[in-house]
């Protein structure tokens, strides 16, 4: 329903502006005044993923563009974009990636399509069409 899609598109917004801060499940549903449960459930039913897995999701993407635009280096982008462990970042990089035969962050960066052939990113492009 369209409060609802109002409500997530609120959340991307904040998501958008933060993500390079520690950000937890609370905060996040702070921001609709829910409760974390009720929040889950919401944000689920409309982006077909949890909130947890977008704002990695999101944090892997902006690590991406800033891998294929700067001269920093991998783990100066992963803290930069709120992964506090490169190990993690890595792993949810892998997870992203699903199959695709690079190894290295910045190979994986370096893809100039695939950012418009990934599902959730249309998703997003779609939610955000507004903003």
């Amino acid at each position: 329903n369209a409060k609802s899609t109002e409500q997530i598109k609120t959340v991307l917004n904040y998501i958008r502006k933060n993500y390079a801060s520690r950000l937890t499940l609370a905060d996040l549903a702070d921001v609709l005044n829910l409760s974390s449960e009720h929040f889950c459930r919401l944000f689920h039913s409309i982006t077909g993923k949890s909130p947890i897995d977008y704002l990695n999701y999101y944090r892997i993407e902006c690590a991406c563009e800033l891998l294929s635009s700067s001269q920093k280096s991998i783990t100066e982008v992963a803290y930069s974009c709120g992964f506090n462990d490169l190990s993690y970042f890595n792993r949810h990089l892998q997870t992203i990636q699903k199959g695709d035969t690079r190894s290295l962050p910045k190979d994986y960066a370096l893809q100039k399509n695939r950012i418009k052939n990934n599902p959730m990113s249309k998703i997003i492009t779609f939610l955000l069409m507004e903003f």
